[in-house]
Protein backbone atom coordinates (compact mmCIF):
# COMPACT_ATOMS: atom_id res chain seq x y z
CA UNK A 1 0.00 0.00 0.00
CA UNK A 2 1.44 3.28 -0.88
CA UNK A 3 1.11 5.75 1.96
CA UNK A 4 2.15 9.60 1.72
CA UNK A 5 2.96 11.57 4.69
CA UNK A 6 2.62 15.43 4.44
CA UNK A 7 4.48 17.76 6.87
CA UNK A 8 2.41 20.54 6.84
CA UNK A 9 4.33 23.60 8.42
CA UNK A 10 3.80 26.95 7.18
CA UNK A 11 6.36 30.25 8.86
CA UNK A 12 3.20 32.12 10.14
CA UNK A 13 1.76 31.72 13.98
CA UNK A 14 -0.60 33.48 15.61
CA UNK A 15 1.05 32.84 19.49
CA UNK A 16 4.19 31.45 18.87
CA UNK A 17 6.25 33.87 16.39
CA UNK A 18 7.67 31.10 13.48
CA UNK A 19 7.53 28.19 16.19
CA UNK A 20 7.98 25.73 13.30
CA UNK A 21 11.51 26.56 13.42
CA UNK A 22 11.89 27.29 17.19
CA UNK A 23 14.17 24.94 18.74
CA UNK A 24 13.24 22.66 21.12
CA UNK A 25 16.00 20.79 23.36
CA UNK A 26 18.43 22.01 21.00
CA UNK A 27 16.51 21.16 17.42
CA UNK A 28 13.84 23.03 15.46
CA UNK A 29 10.11 21.87 16.32
CA UNK A 30 9.81 20.55 12.97
CA UNK A 31 12.51 17.67 13.05
CA UNK A 32 10.78 15.98 15.87
CA UNK A 33 8.35 15.15 13.26
CA UNK A 34 10.78 14.52 10.43
CA UNK A 35 12.21 12.26 12.48
CA UNK A 36 9.38 9.87 13.68
CA UNK A 37 8.14 9.65 10.00
CA UNK A 38 11.53 8.53 8.84
CA UNK A 39 10.99 5.72 11.13
CA UNK A 40 7.97 5.30 10.33
CA UNK A 41 7.26 1.55 8.94
CA UNK A 42 4.41 2.22 6.78
CA UNK A 43 5.03 5.49 5.33
CA UNK A 44 6.31 5.16 2.04
CA UNK A 45 6.76 8.52 0.56
CA UNK A 46 7.56 12.00 3.16
CA UNK A 47 6.97 15.29 1.77
CA UNK A 48 7.14 18.84 3.39
CA UNK A 49 4.42 21.48 2.71
CA UNK A 50 5.07 24.80 3.60
CA UNK A 51 5.66 28.43 2.55
CA UNK A 52 8.47 29.20 4.76
CA UNK A 53 12.44 29.47 3.31
CA UNK A 54 13.92 28.47 6.53
CA UNK A 55 10.95 26.07 7.23
CA UNK A 56 12.13 23.83 4.02
CA UNK A 57 15.99 24.51 4.00
CA UNK A 58 15.59 22.75 7.25
CA UNK A 59 13.44 20.22 6.24
CA UNK A 60 16.07 19.54 3.03
CA UNK A 61 19.20 19.27 5.29
CA UNK A 62 17.17 16.54 6.93
CA UNK A 63 16.10 14.59 3.60
CA UNK A 64 13.23 15.32 3.47
CA UNK A 65 11.80 16.02 -0.23
CA UNK A 66 10.03 19.53 -0.83
CA UNK A 67 8.34 19.08 -4.32
CA UNK A 68 6.63 23.06 -3.86
CA UNK A 69 6.57 25.75 -1.89
CA UNK A 70 2.98 26.26 -0.54
CA UNK A 71 0.77 28.75 -1.94
CA UNK A 72 0.53 31.92 -0.11
CA UNK A 73 -3.25 31.26 -0.07
CA UNK A 74 -2.91 28.33 1.29
CA UNK A 75 -0.31 29.80 4.70
CA UNK A 76 -3.06 32.19 5.91
CA UNK A 77 -4.55 31.28 9.59
CA UNK A 78 -7.88 30.58 8.13
CA UNK A 79 -6.53 27.73 5.52
CA UNK A 80 -8.29 24.52 6.54
CA UNK A 81 -6.00 21.36 6.31
CA UNK A 82 -7.66 19.33 3.77
CA UNK A 83 -7.39 21.96 1.24
CA UNK A 84 -3.49 21.67 1.95
CA UNK A 85 -3.69 18.62 1.66
CA UNK A 86 -5.87 18.88 -1.14
CA UNK A 87 -3.09 20.77 -3.10
CA UNK A 88 -0.42 18.24 -2.31
CA UNK A 89 -1.70 15.45 -3.51
CA UNK A 90 -3.17 16.66 -6.45
CA UNK A 91 -0.09 18.54 -6.94
CA UNK A 92 1.84 15.14 -6.79
CA UNK A 93 -0.95 13.39 -9.19
CA UNK A 94 -0.85 16.02 -11.97
CA UNK A 95 2.94 16.27 -11.88
CA UNK A 96 4.23 12.85 -11.53
CA UNK A 97 1.03 10.72 -11.81
CA UNK A 98 1.71 9.88 -8.34
CA UNK A 99 -1.43 8.21 -6.86
CA UNK A 100 -1.12 7.28 -3.14
CA UNK A 101 -3.53 4.87 -1.84
CA UNK A 102 -3.75 7.08 1.74
CA UNK A 103 -2.90 10.49 2.47
CA UNK A 104 -1.43 11.92 5.97
CA UNK A 105 -1.23 14.97 7.71
CA UNK A 106 1.35 15.11 10.16
CA UNK A 107 1.02 18.61 12.25
CA UNK A 108 4.86 19.42 13.28
CA UNK A 109 3.31 20.33 17.15
CA UNK A 110 3.39 17.00 18.55
CA UNK A 111 7.38 16.62 19.07
CA UNK A 112 6.72 13.61 21.75
CA UNK A 113 4.73 11.41 19.14
CA UNK A 114 6.29 8.47 18.00
CA UNK A 115 7.03 6.20 14.83
CA UNK A 116 5.16 3.39 16.24
CA UNK A 117 1.95 6.26 16.60
CA UNK A 118 1.87 6.94 12.67
CA UNK A 119 1.97 3.43 12.41
CA UNK A 120 -0.58 2.51 14.84
CA UNK A 121 -3.19 5.00 12.98
CA UNK A 122 -2.47 4.15 9.60
CA UNK A 123 -2.95 0.90 10.78
CA UNK A 124 -6.95 1.32 11.56
CA UNK A 125 -7.01 1.46 7.28
CA UNK A 126 -6.35 -2.01 7.70
CA UNK A 127 -10.04 -2.95 8.91
CA UNK A 128 -11.83 -0.87 6.24
CA UNK A 129 -11.61 2.96 7.87
CA UNK A 130 -11.94 5.67 5.33
CA UNK A 131 -9.96 7.55 7.61
CA UNK A 132 -7.49 7.32 10.60
CA UNK A 133 -7.47 10.50 13.41
CA UNK A 134 -4.74 10.78 16.19
CA UNK A 135 -6.31 14.18 17.35
CA UNK A 136 -3.62 15.38 20.09
CA UNK A 137 -0.86 13.53 17.98
CA UNK A 138 -1.38 15.58 14.91
CA UNK A 139 -2.24 12.76 12.02
CA UNK A 140 -5.14 12.74 10.18
CA UNK A 141 -4.94 10.03 7.62
CA UNK A 142 -7.65 9.25 4.42
CA UNK A 143 -7.80 7.36 1.83
CA UNK A 144 -7.11 9.51 -1.37
CA UNK A 145 -10.25 8.94 -3.14
CA UNK A 146 -12.15 9.81 0.08
CA UNK A 147 -10.08 13.08 0.50
CA UNK A 148 -10.93 14.38 -2.91
CA UNK A 149 -14.82 13.33 -2.39
CA UNK A 150 -15.42 14.24 0.66
CA UNK A 151 -12.56 15.86 2.59
CA UNK A 152 -10.64 14.42 5.79
CA UNK A 153 -13.33 12.35 7.19
CA UNK A 154 -14.83 9.66 5.66
CA UNK A 155 -17.86 7.41 6.15
CA UNK A 156 -16.05 5.14 8.30
CA UNK A 157 -13.75 6.82 10.79
CA UNK A 158 -11.50 4.87 13.00
CA UNK A 159 -9.79 6.83 16.29
CA UNK A 160 -6.15 6.44 17.73
CA UNK A 161 -5.67 7.43 21.20
CA UNK A 162 -2.39 9.02 22.06
CA UNK A 163 -1.06 8.08 25.48
CA UNK A 164 -1.51 10.69 27.92
CA UNK A 165 2.51 11.18 28.27
CA UNK A 166 3.21 12.26 24.49
CA UNK A 167 -0.30 13.93 24.16
CA UNK A 168 1.32 17.39 23.99
CA UNK A 169 0.33 20.08 21.37
CA UNK A 170 2.74 22.98 20.93
CA UNK A 171 0.32 26.07 20.97
CA UNK A 172 1.94 28.40 23.12
CA UNK A 173 4.91 29.40 25.07
CA UNK A 174 3.48 27.23 27.80
CA UNK A 175 2.99 24.08 25.42
CA UNK A 176 7.01 25.00 24.69
CA UNK A 177 8.23 25.29 28.70
CA UNK A 178 6.25 21.82 28.84
CA UNK A 179 7.31 19.68 26.07
CA UNK A 180 11.02 20.82 27.26
CA UNK A 181 9.96 19.59 31.01
CA UNK A 182 8.88 16.36 29.74
CA UNK A 183 11.68 15.84 26.99
CA UNK A 184 15.04 16.21 29.62
CA UNK A 185 12.69 13.76 32.25
CA UNK A 186 13.00 11.24 29.61
CA UNK A 187 16.34 11.82 28.94
CA UNK A 188 16.90 11.20 32.28
CA UNK A 189 14.86 7.85 32.09
CA UNK A 190 16.71 6.40 29.40
CA UNK A 191 19.81 7.32 30.77
CA UNK A 192 18.99 5.61 34.29
CA UNK A 193 17.72 2.66 32.11
CA UNK A 194 20.82 2.23 30.00
CA UNK A 195 22.93 2.58 33.10
CA UNK A 196 21.15 -0.44 34.51
CA UNK A 197 21.65 -2.57 31.82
Amino acid sequence: MEILGVITARGGSRRVPRKNARLLCGKPLIVYTIEAAQRSKLLTRLILSSDDDEIIQIARDYGVEVPFVRPAYLATQTALSVEVLIHAAKFLENKEGYKPDIVTILEPTSPLRTAEDIDNTLRLHGTGNDSAVCIMGGIYSVRRSVLYEEGLYGKYVAHYDLPPERSIDINTHHDFELATLLMRRNAVSSDKLRNKR
